[in-house]
């Protein structure tokens, strides 16, 4: 028998045998070709072409999609991803959803950092596991404090399940005022 195994992870793999994580024999016999693909921060020309490669799945699921006006588009590709290429589908699919049919307008897209507030830096020098649950943490008090602990709101907000909001919250540790939660009905 002939087999290929592909295999994709965000962990730097050669860091979790440092720290015993991950058997290197099992590294060695599944890391004979690696590849490495950028975030998607670092391939801006990508955007556009993801974006309507994902505009047209909307169209064959049978989703009215609009076109993308190009204030949103530009938004879009000012955007730095942190969930890369998964976020930027999240995205499109919550715009169509939105749009009703209509053209995707910039307020339908993420917010670009200013040049002068890079918050994002921050984490680049950070082993993504950690970056990834150090913008968590912030991402979820912000919304603490926007939609006062109601973690409906929040839910709503980030697009998933209240129950995934209070998992995130209890697992990250998030620190907030017990009186100030407010538990939101699920749908």
């Amino acid at each position: 028998m002939d087999v290929r195994v592909l295999c994709a992870t965000l962990r730097d793999l050669k860091g979790e045998i440092k720290a015993g994580r991950f058997r290197e024999d099992l590294y060695h016999r599944i890391g004979g070709f690696p590849i490495y693909i950028p975030p998607l921060r670092e391939r801006i020309d990508d955007i556009p072409l993801l974006a309507a490669h994902f505009l047209r799945e909307f169209v064959a699921e049978g989703r009215c999609v609009p076109e993308i006006e190009p204030e949103a588009m530009e938004r879009l590709c000012q955007y730095p991803w942190p969930g890369n290429v998964r976020e930027l589908k999240n995205v499109l699919e919550r715009a169509v959803l939105l749009s009703e049919g209509r053209a995707i307008r910039p307020s339908l897209c993420p917010e670009p950092l200013s040049a002068s507030g890079r918050e994002w830096e921050r984490f680049y020098d950070l082993p993504l596991h950690e970056a990834c649950d150090r913008f968590t943490k912030d991402y979820l008090r912000r919304l603490l404090d926007r939609y006062g602990g109601d973690t409906q709101k929040m839910a709503d907000h980030a697009g998933v399940h209240v129950t995934t909001i209070r998992h995130k919250l209890r697992e990250l540790g998030v620190v907030f005022k017990a009186s100030t939660l407010k538990q939101g009905h699920s749908h």
